[in-house]
């Protein structure tokens, strides 16, 4: 549950970059919708799956993917508090699992204020 007190004072919950700017987003301007693009959350090959990869401070590209446990139980909390919120998971595929990054994630499957969508929907939606 969200409280003035949060919003007010918004802190560092040590939580990841992605989720954080999540956080931000929400904290500071309570959108009805928050749509995660690039936040895959897996990879298609088991390699580092980022747009920073092979760049100065970052990991190589043949490095093995990072764990996503924490980006989803941190996601989660979030949308979990975030009931007026929808938030649109934009997959390659939507959710249909054809690939490990066009996927629902367990611990968000009943979740009822997480869409997931495809780049041709996301497309139409903002046209």
């Amino acid at each position: 549950v969200r409280t003035i007190n949060s919003i007010m004072n918004p802190k560092d919950r040590g939580w990841a970059t992605g989720p954080t700017s999540g956080y931000v987003a929400v904290a500071d301007h309570q959108p009805k919708r928050v749509f995660l693009i690039g936040h895959d959350l897996e990879s298609k090959d088991g390699k580092l799956n980022n747009l920073y990869k092979d760049t100065k401070h970052y990991g190589l590209k043949e490095a093995h993917k990072t764990p996503s446990i924490n980006w989803i139980n941190q996601w989660l909390e979030l949308i979990r508090e975030n009931q007026n919120t929808t938030f649109y998971k934009v997959n390659p595929h939507g959710s249909d699992g054809t690939d490990p990054i066009s996927f629902i994630p367990d611990a968000w499957a009943r979740e009822k204020n997480i869409k997931y969508i495809d780049y041709t929907t996301l497309d139409k939606m903002l046209k």
